[in-house]
């Protein structure tokens, strides 16, 4: 819990949206080898860090403390630390907001992806790219051009539609 409050907003917001979008699709949806289901709806996130730059070899990562069973650190719902969060934190609160059209996006090729029935690999394939190429679109993880856009929706038997709503 103090390591998540101890983030950058943007960062916990991020999480936060990350989390939610593997409640409401299933974790199966996403590409994260960092985290595992454990019962039910837990997950149990096995590893985090911070890398000091892109580059940064694997070597130089602050990684923590493997021992987290041991030292009988406290468990948090990531709902009760978002919640939480919303009510106390403002930086926070618009941090996540913002965040919503980015994942709304994301929520929308998983679900085009799901209802082909394909996997990541057969819609890289479709495409003409390799499949880490839509493990980091469906990441968010890639600043994606609206031809790309397209090449995904086209892949998984879609059209994108673009709307411009007051808000």
């Amino acid at each position: 819990m103090e390591v998540f409050e101890a983030l950058p907003a943007d960062m916990r917001a991020k999480l936060q949206r990350t989390f939610r979008l593997v409640e409401e699709r299933g974790l199966a949806a996403l590409v994260m080898p960092l985290a595992r289901p454990v019962v039910g709806r837990t997950l149990l996130v096995l590893r985090t860090f911070i890398k000091k730059t892109p580059k940064t070899p694997r070597g130089e990562i602050d990684m923590p403390d493997d021992g987290l069973r041991e030292k009988n650190m406290p468990r948090m719902k990531a709902r009760d630390l978002h919640d939480k969060a919303m009510r106390e934190d403002p930086e926070y609160r618009r941090e996540y907001e913002a965040l919503e059209e980015e994942f709304a996006l994301i929520a929308a090729m998983l679900d085009a992806r799901q209802k082909a029935g394909l996997t990541q690999a057969q819609v890289a394939e479709r495409m003409g790219v390799k499949q880490p190429v839509v493990a980091k679109i469906e990441g968010g993880r890639s600043n994606v051009s609206f031809g790309t856009l397209k090449r995904y929706a086209r892949a998984t038997g879609c059209k994108v539609k673009v709307e411009f709503v007051q808000g």
